[in-house]
């Protein structure tokens, strides 16, 4: 890469900001909710309204990339990687921020170890898992050939390893293309149910 091309002063900043907040995180993680100062002006649900926004981003850039692979509208198929990739950040941006709404973040895991199946919470924590697994499979269908062509020209063990045995041919080609409908289908299905069910769990009286 160009060193002349590389945003350092972004870069910069961003990991500036990074310091500055880890000591908020080291206090959120060992003492709760006591240190927020709730209020008019840190209301309650901000984080949670941060959660919402991104998980709507989430789904809606997944959405763009089924109208290519499932829908077969070619003017978006050149922003597929990016679709998904929007899609997989901005999921785990969401879940980062609701992890930080819960009083104790290291017992989100729970949700998924001791399953209610009569809580909305618990459906969400089983939809986003799965709603992970098939960004994450995706992508590796979508950029797996990039990474093929790279090892193939000599661009080290990285890109070998990144493409996950991938070789050039019809059948590969024709596996790959019933992958990403198989999977854009049931991914679209669950980005669909997903907002509904995020509603549920806001507006259900506690």
């Amino acid at each position: 890469m160009n060193s002349k091309r590389f945003p350092w002063p972004l870069f910069g900043a961003f990991a500036a900001m990074l310091v500055l907040g880890l000591p908020g995180l080291v206090d959120r993680l060992i003492y709760e909710h006591e240190h927020v100062g709730y209020g008019r002006i840190v209301p309650w649900g901000i984080w949670v309204a941060a959660y919402m926004f991104f998980a709507g981003l989430s789904a809606g850039a997944f959405l763009i990339y089924t109208l290519a692979t499932v829908f077969r509208v070619e003017r978006f198929r050149p922003l597929v990687g990016l679709a998904l990739l929007t899609a997989l950040v901005s999921l785990a941006v969401g879940v980062l921020f609701v992890t930080a709404d819960l009083g104790r973040p290291d017992r989100a895991f729970f949700v998924l170890l001791h399953s209610n199946t009569s809580s909305v919470m618990v459906w969400l924590g089983w939809l986003y898992t799965a709603y992970g697994i098939i960004l994450g499979l995706k992508l590796a269908v979508v950029l797996r050939p990039g990474f093929a062509e790279r090892a193939a020209a000599g661009g080290g063990i990285l890109p070998r390893v990144l493409a996950l045995g991938y070789r050039p041919s019809p059948a590969q080609t024709a596996f790959d293309r019933r992958a990403e409908k198989v999977l854009g289908v049931g991914g679209m299905i669950v980005a669909l149910v997903l907002p509904g069910n995020d509603a549920v769990g806001v507006l259900r009286p506690r």
